[in-house]
């Protein structure tokens, strides 16, 4: 199974929108979490199954120029690649 991260937008906090992804993921018989953030959004992630990394990362004002963010962010991609592609 491939994880999947998702952050919701909008007016999901207060209107049970985390009860009701609890319920359709247990009827779907779909493993994961899902919380509510500080930002007002909600994020889930799909798939408890081996290892999953969540990076949060805001590059709008800063990684188009600064070779370090961009090497980092290039890193982690290669990484996630490379243990993807591991059997």
């Amino acid at each position: 199974m491939t994880a999947k991260h998702v952050v919701v937008h909008g007016g999901v906090q207060g209107v049970g929108f985390r009860w009701f992804a609890r319920e359709e993921a247990a009827r779907l018989g779909i493993t994961g979490w899902i919380r509510n953030r500080d930002d007002g959004t909600v994020e889930a992630v799909e798939g408890a199954h081996g290892w999953i990394v969540g990076v949060q990362w805001h590059p709008e004002d800063t990684a188009g120029n600064d070779p370090q963010q961009q090497g980092i962010f290039h890193a982690f991609v290669a990484a996630s690649r490379q243990a993807v592609s591991s059997p």
